[in-house]
C-alpha cells in the first residue's frame, strides 16, 4: 500500500500532523477491511489483522508515521479491534531522513511572508527546528517503537535552499546557501545500536530516495534490510499477538514511559482529580485535556494516569 499526501504550499490545504496520522491509519483499516471481504473462513480476517506490517517513510511522512503510532497504540482494543492491532503488527520501519526534532524552514518561510493566514502557517510551526510538538512526539514515538527494528539512514550532503529567481515568472529555485534540511541529530531517533541500524548515505533530502541503480547503497542496504526482516517477522508478530492472548487482563496499562523530570502543573493534575472524584458514583467518567499543540497536554496525562494508580493500585 502507498500513502500519499499533498504537502505543497500551493494546494492551500489546511491539514497538519494530527490530519495525516488520523488519515494513513483510517487507510490502513480501510485496507484491511477490503482484503478480506470476501475471505473465508472468518477467522482469516483476524489472520490478516496480524499480518506483519513493514513502513518505509520519508521525510515528513516518517512524523505522519510517528503520529500514527501513537494513535493505534492509544486504540481501545475491544472498541476499535483492528486499528489496535496496527501496533502490535508492525515489525520494521525503514525511515529516510525523518526530521525527529524538526528541519530548517527559513526558505519555506519566505515563500508565504507577508501572506497573513496562509493555510500552510500551521503546519510550518509544527515542524520547524526545536518545535515543542515534535520534541513531545520524538518521546513517545522511541518508546513505542522498542520492539520494532528501525533502520535510520541520514543525508551526508547539503542541499541549496529555495530563492526567489525573478518577479514575472515567481518562481522559486533551489539556487540559495547549502545547508544540511535535516541532520544526523535530528534524522536518527539516538537509540542503542542493538535496536536501530544508523546507515548514511552520499545523498542530500531529495536525492537520498531517488534510486539510479541497483547498486546504489540507500536501494541495496533496504532491500537486504527487508529480506532479512521477511525470515523473522512473521514468527514476532505472532508470538506478540500470542502473549497479548493469553495475557491476564491488567487493570490498568500505560502505553508511555513516565518523565522522570515532570514538574509543576500541580493546579491542573489537582483539577483533574476533582472531576474524576465528582464522576465516581458513574460507572465510567472522562476528562478531556483541551490546549494548543505541543504545550505538554500528553505529559500532564500521562503524570495523572501514573499518580492515579499508585493512589489506588488495586482498582
Amino acid at each position: 500500500m502507498i500513502y500519499g499526501y499533498n504537502s505543497k504550499l500551493s494546494t492551500h490545504g489546511v491539514d497538519i500532523i494530527m490530519d495525516y496520522g488520523r488519515g494513513l491509519m483510517e487507510e490502513l483499516k480501510i485496507r484491511n477491511t477490503e482484503q478480506s471481504s470476501g475471505i473465508r473462513p472468518t477467522g482469516s480476517f483476524h489472520k490478516l489483522r496480524k499480518r506483519p506490517l513493514f513502513f518505509i517513510a520519508h521525510s515528513f511522512g516518517g512524523i505522519v508515521l510517528a503520529h500514527h503510532s501513537a494513535l493505534s497504540v492509544q486504540a481501545d482494543e475491544d472498541d476499535h479491534p483492528t486499528i489496535a492491532s496496527l501496533h502490535r503488527a508492525t515489525y520494521n520501519m525503514l525511515l529516510f531522513r525523518i526530521p525527529h526534532k524538526g528541519l530548517v524552514v527559513d526558505d519555506i518561510q519566505k515563500m508565504v511572508a507577508g501572506q497573513d493566514n496562509h493555510p500552510r502557517s500551521a503546519l510550518l510551526e509544527q515542524i520547524i527546528s526545536k518545535s515543542d510538538l515534535l520534541a513531545f512526539q520524538l518521546v513517545d514515538f522511541r518508546n513505542l517503537i522498542r520492539d520494532q527494528k528501525v533502520v535510520s539512514f541520514y543525508e551526508m550532503v547539503p542541499t541549496r535552499q529555495l530563492q526567489f529567481q525573478d518577479s514575472e515568472s515567481r518562481r522559486w529555485r533551489r539556487a540559495g546557501d547549502f545547508v544540511t534540511a535535516v541532520d544526523a541529530d535530528s534524522a536518527l531517533l539516538q537509540l542503542p545500536d542493538s535496536m536501530e541500524d544508523k546507515i548514511p548515505l552520499d545523498a542530500d533530502h531529495s536525492m537520498i530516495v531517488k534510486f539510479d541503480n541497483k547498486n546504489n547503497r540507500g536501494y541495496t542496504s533496504a532491500r537486504d534490510k527487508i529480506r532479512q526482516f521477511e525470515q523473522n517477522a512473521p514468527n514476532v508478530v505472532a508470538a506478540r499477538f500470542l502473549r497479548a492472548q493469553n495475557r491476564p487482563k491488567p487493570s490498568s496499562i500505560i502505553r508511555f514511559q513516565r518523565d522522570s523530570s515532570f514538574v509543576g502543573r500541580e493546579d491542573i493534575l489537582v483539577e483533574i482529580g476533582d472531576k474524576f472524584e465528582q464522576a465516581a458514583s458513574q460507572d465510567h467518567s472522562r476528562v478531556a485535556l483541551v490546549g494548543l499543540g505541543g504545550i505538554g497536554k500528553s505529559q500532564i496525562a500521562i503524570e495523572n494516569a501514573y499518580r492515579a494508580r499508585e493512589s489506588a493500585p488495586q482498582t
